[in-house]
């Protein structure tokens, strides 16, 4: 079974962009699985360019927590383009 490693990100985080943190997050940790969680819906498109596996808009229930992190299972491996059993295990 694969290691769920989830980072949950707001986009507005004050004087640093989520966007960018994602960035140097999958930089440095490319397995990273990551959730957007914002109350800015209108970023919705621009998390597809992270290559995030998620993006939800708050506020967040817990049934809906569960489902992105089920969703988030396999993430790191497509996203980095390994197989399931390389290197994100």
């Amino acid at each position: 079974m694969n290691r769920i490693d989830p980072g949950i990100l707001d986009i507005e985080l004050g004087t640093v962009n989520g966007l960018n943190l994602c960035h140097a997050l999958l930089e440095i940790s490319p397995c990273t699985n990551v959730i957007y969680l914002t109350a800015c819906p209108n970023y919705s498109l621009d998390t597809w360019e992270t290559e995030v596996i998620t993006f939800t808009v708050k506020p967040l229930n817990p049934e809906s927590l569960r489902r992105h992190l089920i969703s988030i299972e396999d993430g790191p491996a497509l996203r980095a383009g390994l197989s399931n059993n390389d290197n994100c295990d």
